[in-house]
């Protein structure tokens, strides 16, 4: 009868560390999803984002919003990957980290044009050689990211197959000095 005295003790020992190990368990899946949940937000919330820019220059004190964010005309969004690119910068070498939104005149071209590889390879082009043909100094203004803006634009618009880039935003732009 000792045995089984001693025999339960341990029993009861090792099913809570089990019931301990799944509680866990389930705690990490449940913060895995939340997480996944909001990155799913953050990334399918262009419109949050498209408006940001425009309330942001009307009030930071710089001047007056530029005429091209006063009224977004997007209807959908290109998201592009970030861009890592070598800037004309002649006297050392210089880095901008960049990621764009394009804001479309059509509904549903962002999509489209995001999963098809030959107009995004071409989109992707056109903006990195806008962007690696700038110095420093001329994109860290306010003034020279709107210059910025309106290059990519044009460029794009050039290339692009259909549909047309309204807006150019800025979701990431870090200049490396």
């Amino acid at each position: 009868m000792a045995e089984e005295t001693t025999a339960a003790p341990a029993a009861k020992g090792k099913m809570g560390i089990i019931k301990l190990a799944g509680i866990s368990v389930l705690g990490l899946g449940v913060a895995a999803d939340i997480g996944l949940r909001a990155v799913s937000y953050f990334k399918h919330a262009p419109a949050a984002e498209a408006s940001v820019p425009a309330a942001g220059a009307a009030g930071d004190g710089h001047g007056s919003a530029p005429a091209a964010h006063a009224k977004i005309e997007a209807k959908s969004m290109m998201n592009l990957d970030a861009f890592l690119v070598n800037l004309a910068d002649k006297e050392s070498p210089r880095f901008l980290k960049a990621t764009l939104r394009l804001g479309l005149d059509d509904e549903k071209l962002g999509e489209e044009l995001t999963k098809e590889g030959v107009p995004l390879a071409i989109t992707r082009d056109a903006v990195i050689s806008v962007l690696s043909a700038k110095t420093s100094e001329q994109i860290v203004t306010l003034e020279g990211k709107e210059t910025l803006r309106n290059e990519i634009r044009t460029k794009v618009n050039a290339v692009l197959p259909k549909g047309r880039v309204t807006d150019v935003f800025f979701v990431d732009f870090v200049v490396q000095f």
